[in-house]
This record gives C-alpha cells, structure tokens and sequence, in this order.
C-alpha cells in the first residue's frame, strides 16, 4: 500500500508503508460475464461480531446514522435495489473528517473518496478513486479498516480497492447515507478483529 508520490512523506513509524491482506482468488461467471472474485483472508482475526440493527434507510438529500466501531474491524452490508443514485457509508474519525466509499448508479462507479479522510501527506493524496459497476451484480460492500488503511470489496468481490487514510483520531464512526428520499433496504454486521502483533517477553 504505497505510492511512490508520497511514500516518503507518510506518518508513521518506526516504519512507513505496509502490504494489502493476502486473498484467496477465484472466478465467477454469471450475467454480468467472466470476473476474477477477491476474498481478503481475515477469518482467523474475527472476534465478536453483532448485527446493525439501524432501520431501512430513507431520506433527502442525505441521511446519517451512526454506530462506533473499534478499529480494525470488518465491516459487511448488503443493500437491495438501488432507488438512490448514490449511496454508501462513511467512516468518521470526527465530524470534519471523514472516508466516502460509495456506489454512484448514475456514472455506474463505484468508489473512494478520502480527499476529506484526515492528514493530507502530498498535494497528490486527497483522491477519488473509482471502478465500473456491472448491473447484474449484487450491491454488497466488505469492509476491512485498520488504523491506516481501508480495503473495500464490492459485487461479490469482483471489485477491489485499497486506500491508505490517515485519520485525526483514533475514532471511527460508521454512518449509512444515500441521496433521495425513498427508502432503501440493507443489512450488515460489523466483525471485531484482533491484532496480528504479538506481545514480545520482556527481558532476555
């Protein structure tokens, strides 16, 4: 997860830069046509994991609702047929800043927006990064947020994306959105993942 832009100016340490999740790949065919499908190998991390319990979600121009979540996390939602033009979920590390990743059915893209996601490193960090949407294909989202980083999967996996955030805080605050006021069905559960570091004994 690097850039060679701006690699050298990240906030962090003692190291900077780190690799994406390993995925098991494979294929699906369906209507849509052929696709490589992306699964990240997060299983052994899960922990305790609870359903959102939030209500379908309507509204205009935008509707929030919000859960915390301790991070990292994985995240997974299902919507159901998209009436709104756009729609997705933002994660807040407070209310000034936030990552968008979203489904916009008009330019049929998908996307992340982290041009408001917290530290600016480069003049070339703030971006908008997209990918096509097939119709056919489901509008699911699996999430996957470290302290420094999110990898979104979409449409059953046959969309990918990676973005490095740097949040102002240690907060995250997942809220649903879309623009338009009729409402939109979707379920999702939040996983709690356990850190792969491992606490080294003191002494000799």
């Amino acid at each position: 997860m690097s850039n060679w832009q701006y690699a050298a100016n990240l906030p962090t340490s003692p190291w900077r830069g780190q690799m994406s999740l390993p995925r098991t790949l494979s294929f699906v065919r369906d209507a849509s046509g052929l696709a490589l499908k992306q699964e990240p190998v997060v299983a052994p991390l899960g922990e305790k994991s609870h359903p959102l319990a939030w209500p379908s979600l309507s509204g205009s121009p935008c509707v929030a609702l919000g859960e915390s979540a301790i991070v990292p996390y994985e995240l997974e939602l299902q919507f159901g047929h998209p009436g709104a033009p756009i729609f997705g979920v933002r994660l807040y590390s407070d209310e000034q800043h936030w990552t968008e990743i979203g489904f916009d059915t008009n330019k049929r893209e998908f996307y992340i927006d982290r041009s408001r996601s917290g530290a600016t490193v480069s003049a070339d960090f703030p971006a908008r990064t997209t990918a096509p949407l097939a119709a056919g294909r489901p509008y699911d989202l699996r999430l996957i947020v470290d302290r420094s980083s999110v990898e979104a999967y979409a449409q059953n996996g046959t969309i990918a994306m990676t973005n490095l955030i740097y949040p102002l805080s240690t907060n995250s605050t997942i809220r649903l959105f879309l623009q338009d006021v009729k409402p939109m069905e979707f379920s999702g559960r939040v996983w709690e993942l356990k850190s792969i570091w491992e606490q080294q004994p003191s002494g000799k």
